[in-house]
């Protein structure tokens, strides 16, 4: 196995600025064309609309920065970079999509499902645990 070679000051340099354009492109155009589904009906009684606007404002700028770290590593697999830096990256990219994922299942709970015990509604209530069922079902695969 050959040994790794520590960049240059040159390398490095590069390196940042390929980083600062990765963020910056991260930043630009739409990662979810639709909103998220549960979303576009939650009522907001009791809910403040700064409150619902910061949390998709704040899980769309997760997604973007994922989809930053999924371009870097495409690059760091068309650069033919050492296979380990790419695992490691790609093991930072499921934590961050892990973590996101983990947000918008208790945002569901704390709002749709609860809304929908709230409600009353026998069916309403059977479709909001169905969904939740069918999700950890798909999980467990």
């Amino acid at each position: 196995m050959p040994e790794r070679a520590i960049p240059s000051a040159a390398i490095l340099g590069r390196l940042r600025t390929r980083l600062g354009a990765m963020r910056a492109m991260a930043l630009q155009g739409p990662l979810l064309k639709t909103p998220l589904r549960c979303a576009s009906y939650i009522p907001l009684q009791g809910i403040g609309e700064a409150y619902m606007s910061d949390t998709r404002k704040s899980t769309v700028n997760r997604l973007r920065r994922i989809e930053g770290q999924v371009r870097g590593l495409a690059q760091m697999v068309e650069d033919e970079r050492y296979c380990i830096d790419i695992l490691h990256q790609i093991q930072a990219v499921k934590s961050a999509l892990g973590k996101v994922e983990s947000s918008v299942l208790k945002d569901h709970a704390a709002h749709c499902v609860a809304d929908a015990i709230r409600s009353g509604d026998p069916a309403e209530q059977h479709e909001k645990f169905g969904e939740l069922v069918d999700l950890f079902e798909k999980v467990k695969r």
